[in-house]
């Protein structure tokens, strides 16, 4: 069976980051809140097939809070 590691080193201004997996490109959906800008988080027990990652976060303007951009940082694993 699959398994792996994902990690990440993002901006230090985001205000969340929120993990999602997605499978054999169906919907994504949310693993659960990440409270750190650089972590990793194992994966285990994956069953052959495509499995994307998507860490997404938001950063705002120290003197402006109503000026958010959210970005996201994905990844793709096969497993065999």
């Amino acid at each position: 069976n699959g398994a792996f590691t994902l990690s990440w080193n993002t901006n230090s201004l985001a205000s969340y980051y929120r993990l999602y997996e997605q499978i054999n490109g169906g919907t994504w959906v949310l693993i659960g809140d990440v409270t750190q800008r650089y972590g990793s988080y194992p994966v285990t027990g994956k069953a052959g097939g495509t499995y994307a990652y998507k860490l997404e976060y938001r950063t705002c303007m120290p003197m402006n809070p109503n000026s958010c951009s959210v970005y996201t940082e994905q990844v793709s694993v096969v497993v065999n």
